[in-house]
């Protein structure tokens, strides 16, 4: 978040669905965030949709251009916040190869199969 050099902004998610909205306050390398009703403070940047095109829209799957948001006030503010947030997957998950499936998020591979044990031959 430091990198993103706006102290003090603050963005304003607001659900047109219902009468949820979340309130982001940028600074000090990082930021705090509140949910409420009615903003507290004016924003510097606002977003309005409905509750889910907001999850899609923080996990990066809506562009701030996107039809479905209504982007009002600094819109650098919203470009910046979607590129430093954007959700990246699981690092854990390894690149998708054309005929491989990878793993569920949070899960090795299975490992290789177990090396045969004892035959019974001989000894113990």
């Amino acid at each position: 978040m430091s990198q993103l050099g706006r102290d003090g902004d603050v963005l304003r998610l607001c659900a047109t669905d219902g009468t949820a909205g979340w309130t982001i306050t940028l600074g000090g390398g990082g930021f705090s965030w509140r949910r409420e009703a009615r903003a507290a403070v004016e924003a510097t940047a606002t977003v309005r949709a409905s509750a889910g095109d907001l999850l899609l829209y923080l996990y990066g799957r809506y562009r701030a251009h996107d039809r479905r948001l209504a982007v009002r006030g600094d819109r650098t503010l919203v470009d910046a916040w979607s590129s430093a947030t954007r959700y990246q997957g699981c690092p854990q998950r390894p690149v998708r190869r054309p005929g491989r499936t990878p793993p569920p998020c949070g899960h090795s591979p299975a490992p290789p199969a177990a090396a045969p044990g004892p035959t019974g031959r001989g000894g113990s």
